[in-house]
């Protein structure tokens, strides 16, 4: 027999049909399981984990109101809303670009160095170096603060006086700024408290302050 004259002309019709459904019904299996190794990549329920190299400090997260002061409140505004201790006396102020509110609490909320509060928010874009520079000439160390499993830039620095309604008080103080950069817009942090070195009751209360902070 000539293997070369060999082909499928030459087998009968009910082989060749069967040959036919074989290759056939394997080309079908096999996209079949091809398929299902897809959909199974597509239904996985294994966790997505982002690397902390793609976290950034241009989102806030999105959580629900926290409240960190017994008995406090809620200064609410169109873009945000901020929590302070009870008793504060708290001045709202608008600039050309902005808006700041300030937070004095009380005493008898157990922070006994007079710490003020504020938040300046600032509707468009800002030039962070350009704002962070006065500080940093002045003395001012750069750290970062973690907040809400985000870290922001914050500086740090002693003065040799404050003021407090307007009347200056000749007295080492401690400043902290924090920064919340979006992509149109600033968020500055800062509080001021009386002491000449830093007073871990006041960094928490400029902790929670700032965490009790939320975009609406």
């Amino acid at each position: 027999m000539n293997l070369n004259n060999l082909s499928l002309n030459n087998i009968p019709l009910s082989k060749r049909n069967m040959i036919i459904v074989i290759i056939v019904a394997v080309i079908l299996i096999l996209l079949i399981f091809i398929l299902a190794i897809f959909l199974r990549r597509g239904t996985s329920n294994e966790p997505i984990t982002i690397a902390p190299g793609n976290q950034t400090s241009h989102a806030f997260p999105t959580i629900a109101p926290y409240d960190p002061f017994p008995n406090g409140g809620r200064y609410r505004q169109s873009i945000y809303s901020i929590a302070y201790p009870q008793g504060s006396q708290n001045t709202a102020n608008v600039f050309i670009g902005g808006s700041t509110y300030i937070i004095e609490p009380p005493a008898s909320a157990g922070y006994p160095n007079e710490p003020v509060l504020d938040v300046e928010a600032y509707t468009s874009a800002q030039n962070l170096a350009q704002k962070q520079a006065l500080y940093i000439a002045s003395g001012a160390t750069k750290d970062t603060l973690t907040v809400n499993n985000m870290s922001l830039p914050e500086l740090k620095v002693t003065y040799a006086m404050r003021t407090i309604n307007s009347k200056p008080i000749h007295t080492p103080t401690q400043l902290r700024l924090a920064y919340l950069v979006k992509p149109n817009a600033l968020y500055v942090f800062r509080m001021y408290y009386s002491s000449s070195v830093s007073v871990q009751a006041d960094e928490d209360l400029f902790l929670q302050f700032i965490k009790s902070f939320s975009l609406n």
